[in-house]
């Protein structure tokens, strides 16, 4: 059934008729935003200053951040020559120790001991160029310092020889600052599960956790995740649960590198899946993994969405046990029939969870940031929200949908700069502007940001090049908020005890900083495009779209009128000209009622 449904929603997407519908309400609602705003600015201002947020003040969640990718450059720089002075003795590979690699290196040339080397950002050379520009294969390279992989395995894995001691010390260091912040700076990171073997899971939560076989007593260390005076390679006694983080598991879509580890997609996906079902089910002979899935929230999948992939219509007729090594070797399977396998065993293990009163998951992949425009159709059929959404802006007809159901985009504008499109060709405003549900995100800090706040450099990149306002920033804030895998209960923290009320009540601009004003404007025309694509769908008479259409073009006129009339002391004109325009809405609602 899902292929049946995918293959009816692209025809439905590509067809003349609805691509051309799509833009005229698309142009619209962004054509009405610019009225709204340039009308009732001076309205929304005053809002925000009788509030007791700011930008600065109100959370802000970075949707989309991979945790191999989430610090500071200039920080990993001086954290790698630190580790280089003080454990330039500890081994942290098989035979070798961090001063041996070091030297084998080159990093030694010209100084006579380890306290001289020199390791700048530029020679860390981990900062996006214009040579990542449309290649992945250079972006991938960049997570490597010093272009060397075996730095990559030592510093930024979590299954290492030395435990993955020196990875967690470094995402310890960016959730301490941001606990700091208070809850203004809020992430929800990426870790790697490959499918590779059923035990990844163990290993993966004994790391967030910070115990098991590879951490030893807390004597031999120091709180600060410090080597021991022994020089132990795996001492570490510090978790990396934060209030301010929850975890996403991104699955790799590489099965032509994993093809040589499992025989079957179906393996790899009972490896990703099977460890949890037994968490769930008997959560006392598993209680590390158990715990881990109380702190995650979601699944990403990832890859270069431009690789080569097999269509849709020769992976249709193959299950997933069917998908062997031995003849599919070297064959991509399509992103949709991949995501499908996602969906479906996270479905199911959702209902699991939820009858033994445990927390659920999202899917929330990545999807159009390059690529053919039916991964975003999948999307859109399976997830919840998604990571970049950019190549929507060639997808006219799914946008329209995306907007008409408010699946959330996790936009990373300088992410595409450096590698699929540039700052000046971003659609990211036009998507804000037609009232698309996006978020702004980092991606990658470690690759494309130069401060230490990297969500707050996205904003400010964000507002001088897309012209954003604060009532814009604070909306996008508030958006990251929803879209993201916080609690019910936390979210009513931060946004306010109505903020899952599907209506305009459920702003509260002490918290958010959202005007009323924009709230309202954005939940009357979302309801009205409702109201218009139902009736259209019951072949509604034409001259009853013609009565809305015209009422709703009169709607941004008729608050002009009153604001004025309000100014001038006029209360008797601005109470008349709003009666007049409810008697409409009411003519309007009867009719719809009898058609």
């Amino acid at each position: 059934s899902m292929v049946e449904d995918f293959g009816r929603l692209c025809a439905i997407a590509s067809s003349g008729a609805v691509r051309t519908l799509s833009h005229q309400r698309l142009a619209r609602l962004e054509k009405t935003f610019d009225l709204h705003v340039a009308m009732n600015h001076q309205v929304e201002d005053r809002e925000q200053e009788a509030s007791d947020a700011d930008f600065f003040t109100v959370p802000k969640v970075d949707n989309h951040v991979h945790l191999a990718a989430a610090f500071h450059a200039e920080r990993f720089a001086k954290f790698i020559k630190k580790k280089a002075v003080d454990e330039g003795h500890v081994e942290v590979v098989p035979g070798k120790t961090l001063g041996e690699v070091i030297e084998d290196a080159g990093l030694l040339k010209g100084v006579n001991n380890m306290a001289d080397i020199k390791i700048s950002v530029d020679k860390l050379d981990v900062l996006a160029d214009y040579t990542t520009f449309a290649r992945f294969d250079r972006f991938n390279s960049k997570y490597s310092p010093f272009r060397m992989a075996r730095f990559r395995e030592i510093f930024l894995k979590t299954d290492n020889f030395i435990g993955g001691r020196y990875f967690a010390e470094l995402t310890r260091d960016v959730l301490n600052r941001q606990e700091a912040t208070g809850k203004s700076w809020l992430t929800e990171y990426r870790l790697s599960i490959y499918g590779k073997s059923p035990g990844e899971w163990k290993k993966l939560a004994d790391w967030v956790m910070g115990r098991g076989e590879h951490v030893e007593a807390e004597e031999q260390g120091g709180g600060d995740g410090s080597a021991g005076v022994d020089g132990s390679r795996n001492t570490r006694d510090f978790s990396l649960l934060s209030e301010n983080n929850r975890w996403l598991i991104q699955v790799p879509r590489i099965w032509r590198i994993l093809s040589s580890k499992v025989d079957s997609f179906a393996v790899l996906m009972q490896n990703l899946f099977g460890p949890m079902f037994e968490a769930t089910l008997n959560p006392a002979a598993h209680p590390e993994v158990a715990e881990l899935l109380t702190h995650v929230v979601g699944f990403d999948s990832v890859d270069d969405e431009s690789a080569p992939e097999f269509p849709m219509d020769m992976c249709a007729g193959t299950t997933a046990d069917q998908w062997v090594s031995a003849e599919h070797g070297k064959h991509t399977p399509n992103y949709a029939w991949q995501l499908y396998y996602l969906w479906v065993n996270i479905a199911t293990l959702n209902k699991l969870r939820l009858a033994r009163g445990l927390n659920t998951f999202a899917l929330r992949p990545h999807a159009g940031e390059c690529g053919a425009a039916d991964h975003l159709g999948a999307a859109y059929m399976l997830a919840r929200s998604i990571n970049h959404g950019i190549e929507l802006r060639n997808a006219i007809s799914l946008r329209y949908l995306y907007y008409l159901d408010q699946v959330g985009l996790s936009v990373s504008p300088l992410s595409n700069d450096h590698l699929f499109l540039k700052l000046s060709d971003s659609p990211f405003r036009k998507f804000f502007a037609s009232g698309l549900n996006v978020a702004l995100s980092t991606d990658d800090p470690l690759l494309f940001h130069l401060t230490e706040d990297p969500l707050v450099e996205e904003f400010t990149v964000a507002r001088a090049c897309f012209g954003l306002l604060m009532p814009d920033m604070c909306e996008i804030a508030r958006n990251s908020v929803l879209q993201s895998g916080f609690s019910d209960v936390e979210k009513m923290e931060l946004l306010g005890e109505n903020w899952d009320l599907q209506d305009r009540f459920r702003n509260d601009v002490n918290k958010t900083n959202v005007p009323d004003s924009r709230e309202l404007f954005r939940w009357n025309h979302l309801k009205h495009e409702l109201t218009f694509i139902t009736a259209l769908a019951n072949e509604q008479p034409q001259a009853l779209f013609g009565r809305i259409e015209k009422i709703y073009k009169g709607f941004e006129m008729v608050k002009g009128t009153v604001q004025c009339a309000l100014e001038d002391g006029e209360e008797g004109k601005a109470e008349e000209v709003l009666d007049s325009f409810i008697s409409k809405l009411e003519s309007l609602k009867s009719q719809i009622k009898g058609t």
